[in-house]
């Protein structure tokens, strides 16, 4: 199974109501799950964009897992509101199945606005970050 062959089934689990699912080949082992947002885990901190009719650019989560705004608890957010990012640049990193990932900017801009708080969940294609 490749990569284009996994994010496709990540793509569909998360348009369905699954919330995890198994698939085994031999000794290779894939499974995926999701959280289901409830208001108990949802911080107080969260920021909701409002919809308007101009095209906002999202910085979005390319995986399910806990996000983390900086490398460690004593540092500096890897990027916060009014920085500017470079396409590829790091911006924060989610922890999934105790393996630690940093999210890289798929576009450059500036961060207007931060959705997501520290040590939150995110789902897959969540927004993190609004690009001005």
């Amino acid at each position: 199974m490749d990569l284009s062959e996994i994010k496709a089934l990540m793509d569909h689990m998360a348009a369905s109501n699954l919330t995890t699912f198994v698939y085994r080949d031999g000794q290779t082992t894939l499974k995926l799950a999701k959280t289901v947002a409830s208001p108990a885990n949802q911080p107080a901190q969260k920021v909701t964009p409002t919809p308007t009719t101009n095209a906002k650019k999202i910085l979005k989560a390319p995986l399910v897992g806990v996000f983390y705004a900086a490398a460690a608890p004593d540092e500096p957010p890897f990027v916060k509101a009014g920085d500017t990012v470079a396409l590829g640049q790091t911006i924060g990193v989610i922890e999934a199945m105790k393996m630690m990932h940093e999210v890289k900017a798929d576009q450059a801009g500036k961060i207007s606005q931060v959705l997501v708080g520290n040590e939150q969940r995110v789902g897959f294609d969540d927004p993190l970050f609004e690009l001005a």
